[in-house]
């Protein structure tokens, strides 16, 4: 697979994720009732909407890693140009 469409899917699927954060920490952050009366959207009570919060965050820092590694390179050559503008000029960073 080519390496931009292997950069496209991740990028989708973190924007997806955090979509999801998004949604599921605004659920959370809702006023709950709690017993019979409990509100409870799409069927999922706070205790479920928490756990997949979690689970989306846990898959949005994975994401992120593989982000950071797709993109090593460019992170090389910026750090090297705020630190060391000659030699970043040297290793062919632009």
């Amino acid at each position: 697979m080519k390496r931009v469409t292997v950069n496209f899917i991740v990028n989708l699927a973190s924007f997806a994720v955090l979509l999801g954060l998004s949604v599921s920490g605004i659920i959370i952050a809702l006023p709950h009732e709690h017993g019979p009366n409990e509100t409870r959207p799409l069927g999922l009570g706070r205790g479920q909407w928490g756990d997949i919060h979690l689970w989306l965050g846990i898959t949005f820092v994975v994401l992120m890693l593989v982000h950071l590694v797709l993109h090593w390179d460019w992170v090389k050559c910026y750090v090297k140009s705020v630190f060391c503008p000659g030699a970043a000029e040297q290793d062919g960073c632009d």
